[in-house]
């Protein structure tokens, strides 16, 4: 019986470490910055591209600044258009 309630303690803790962490990650993933508020679309840019230029280059987080960058400006985009960035 004590064994059981040990373990049950143990499965708890080990849940409630594992929330907080996960907390703690997707807080990281969802700040993004970038060096410029906005830019001018060229041939052959993708919002991937834009984004991995401007917002940091790192690869953790650039499915959330594609994701705010699609929700800002379409999925599609057009050499000359103004690109709004997160």
């Amino acid at each position: 019986m004590k064994k059981n309630i040990k373990l049950t303690m143990a499965l708890i803790a080990m849940i409630i470490v594992g929330m907080v962490l996960f907390g703690m990650r997707m807080n990281q993933v969802s700040k993004v910055t970038c060096d410029v508020s906005s830019v001018i679309a060229q041939s052959g840019d993708t919002l991937w591209d834009i984004g991995y230029k401007h917002c940091g280059g790192n690869k953790a987080n650039m499915e959330e600044v594609r994701y705010q960058m699609i929700k800002l400006n379409g999925d599609v985009i057009q050499p000359g258009q103004v690109i709004i960035l997160p």
